[in-house]
């Protein structure tokens, strides 16, 4: 009997500690929340207060926006102000049909004066091929009578022969005539040159023998096809 009294007892001694540890618990838990939604509402009620207007700030507003609006819009008298300006405008910049068909009467040209034109400013084939034909000239050419002792004499060509023209010069060379005291011709002769194409040029160099005196004057001629 003595050991169930024991055992009793030490039961309603822990079940008392507990009761007594869920009571504060339950007792924390209460005043932690309570101070929690305490905290909120404070946060509420000053943003509430941050972002709201009273009566008066509404009221400056309304007055900014009529006194906007009043100074931006127009009245009657300022349209017909603007619409007047605009048909002055229109009148003053726009010509009648009489204006329009003396100005296209003016700056036109009859068929006369065009053809004339055209005709002035025209070539005919002859004239075009004339203009694209080939032409060779010499440029730089120079010629030296050599009479070495106890050799031949001869005549030296040297420099270039150009075709300035727009078409290829075929069979090009020059004629060369050399005359000596009394008229007496010492050379008759060719130097062979070929093809020149349109807008180039070829050298020359070459030796021209004859016998007897001394050359007195000479011509050089390019002559090609």
């Amino acid at each position: 009997m003595s050991e169930k009294k024991v055992v009793s007892r030490t039961t309603a001694i822990a079940l008392g500690i507990l009761c007594i540890i869920l009571l504060v618990g339950t007792v924390g838990a209460v005043i932690y929340y309570n101070n929690m939604v305490n905290d909120k509402n404070a946060t509420y009620n000053s943003y509430v207060s941050s972002h709201s207007h009273a009566n008066s700030d509404f009221d400056s507003l309304q007055s900014d926006y009529d006194d906007y609006t009043a100074s931006h819009s127009h009245n009657d008298s300022d349209y017909n102000s603007l619409q007047s300006d605009y048909n002055n405008y229109t009148t003053t910049h726009s010509h009648t049909d009489s204006e329009y068909d003396s100005y296209v009467s003016s700056h036109s040209h009859a068929d006369s004066e065009y053809d004339s034109y055209v005709s002035s400013h025209s070539h005919t084939d002859t004239e075009y091929n004339s203009l694209v034909a080939s032409k060779v000239v010499e440029v730089g050419i120079v010629a030296t009578d050599n009479r070495p002792f106890l050799q031949t004499p001869r005549l030296h060509v040297s420099g270039f022969v150009c075709n300035v023209g727009t078409n290829t010069a075929y069979n090009v060379r020059l004629h060369v005539v050399a005359y000596q005291s009394g008229g007496v011709v010492a050379i008759d002769t060719y130097i062979n040159i070929d093809t020149i194409v349109g807008e180039s040029w070829q050298p020359v160099s070459g030796d021209l023998f004859y016998d007897g005196g001394a050359l007195t004057s000479w011509t050089i001629t390019p002559e090609w096809t």
